[in-house]
């Protein structure tokens, strides 16, 4: 069994802010003193949901932040076995992979060794080896790679050097995320690359992508956005995802908006986060926005609240460039979106005037928002044709269905 830890060390960036705690009654996260005094009361830190406060902070929001760091499903049950954690430990498997999280948040354990973070090279037959054996080593985690990321997909993270790939060891921070095809859903990252090339194309902020062919499987290479390279230094930035962010449970499937959840996610709820906390809301909802038309346009039915993102900074939130966005509609039976658009929560029955009507609900962005839907479908009418020639991969009806659809929604503005 894993090593019991009392208390972690929470570390932002390079600055050690709280302490987080397991105790009978759950998680317990505290700020230390002086990030109460460098950043007052009711300031950003690690999250929008957890503000700072000279009070230990108890109860389902610490528990769901804390879970929205690490995989689910099946790669969270084959860590928990690989490092000895009991069934749902969030505490006992952060301590064992906690150092390298999503944003700039690490864990470490009192007593760590302390080994300096390096890079272990790997050949072009590792990495083909890795990415084939990611069933049993969900994210390529271990004893000397202790890393984390959320989300259901295979994933492999790796540091991208002038020489090539390498493992990332000790907390050195991964700088890529490599996704392979999966084999339930071939096609999938073809497409979703497709995607993410035409956002790129009509002036959508997302992830960089690239795809790539290693061995006999397609994978799509992402750079994180929330890693940033100074000179020989790689220095992650901080983010959230919507469901830490709005404080909101990260599990089964309270990450989508549906009726029967008293505390749903919603692009309102997300708007209003980024008139909370943005330096310039219009601006940042205007981002919103564009990716909420992106989703609707490519047929992502699976854009929910997990996979829209904030930068936390200062204090204050951006909101982050688009990741993981696929026409899933291809790839599933349900056509039922993740978050409703203007009381919408089929993917056909949203048409233009609904997403326009769903923006300008949104303040600031008000008069704006009609305004932004346009411009956003009239580019994309072009870039999906466009990224299409750039990734020759996708078959040519799915990438037709998505020119009709924008056309579609082009043409019902009203």
């Amino acid at each position: 069994m894993a090593r019991r830890h009392p208390e972690l060390a929470v570390v932002l960036g390079d600055d050690h802010v709280a302490t987080l705690r397991s105790t009978r009654d759950g998680l317990q996260l505290a700020y230390l003193p002086e990030t109460v005094s460098r950043l007052g009361v009711g300031g950003v830190c690690l999250s929008m949901a957890l503000p700072v406060t000279g009070r230990r902070i108890t109860g389902a929001s610490v528990e769901w932040w804390a879970e929205g760091l690490l995989p689910e499903g099946e790669a969270r049950t084959v860590l928990e076995d690989r490092f000895g954690v009991r069934r749902g430990d969030t505490f006992g498997l952060l301590a064992e992979v906690g150092r390298d999280c999503a944003g700039a948040v690490t864990f470490v354990r009192d007593g760590d060794d302390g080994r300096k973070p390096s890079l272990d090279p790997l050949s072009d037959d590792d990495l083909e080896r890795r990415i084939a054996d990611l069933p049993q080593h969900p994210l390529g985690a271990s004893d000397d790679t202790p890393v984390s990321l959320a989300g259901l997909q295979h994933k492999l993270l790796l540091v991208r050097t002038e020489q090539g790939w390498a493992r990332p060891l000790h907390g050195r921070p991964s700088t890529h995320i490599l996704k392979p095809d999966p084999f339930e859903r071939p096609g999938l990252i073809s497409a979703e690359a497709l995607v993410m090339t035409a956002a790129r194309l009509a002036g959508i902020d997302v992830a960089a992508v690239e795809l790539v062919h290693i061995g006999d499987r397609d994978v799509l290479v992402v750079e994180r956005f929330d890693r940033r390279t100074e000179g020989d230094r790689v220095v992650r930035v901080h983010q959230e995802d919507g469901c830490q962010a709005l404080g909101i449970d990260p599990g089964r499937d309270h990450k989508y908006e549906r009726p029967r959840h008293r505390d749903s996610p919603s692009y309102g709820r997300l708007a209003r986060l980024l008139l909370d906390h943005a330096i310039d809301p219009r601006a940042e909802q205007s981002k919103l926005a564009r990716a909420m038309v992106l989703h609707i346009a490519s047929g992502n039915t699976d854009a929910h609240a997990r996979n829209h993102g904030f930068l936390l900074e200062r204090g204050t939130a951006g909101f982050a460039p688009v990741y993981d966005a696929a026409p899933t509609i291809e790839f599933s039976t349900t056509w039922r979106c993740a978050l409703t658009v203007c009381g919408q929560d089929r993917l056909e029955s949203v048409t233009g005037r609904h997403l326009a009507l769903e923006a300008r609900s949104w303040t600031p962005l008000r008069d704006d928002g009609p305004e932004v839907v346009a411009e956003t479908l009239g580019r994309l009418a072009d870039a999906f044709g466009a990224a299409a020639a750039l990734i020759p991969q996708v078959d040519d009806a799915l990438v037709a269905r998505m020119c009709e659809r924008t056309a579609r929604l082009a043409g019902s503005l009203g």
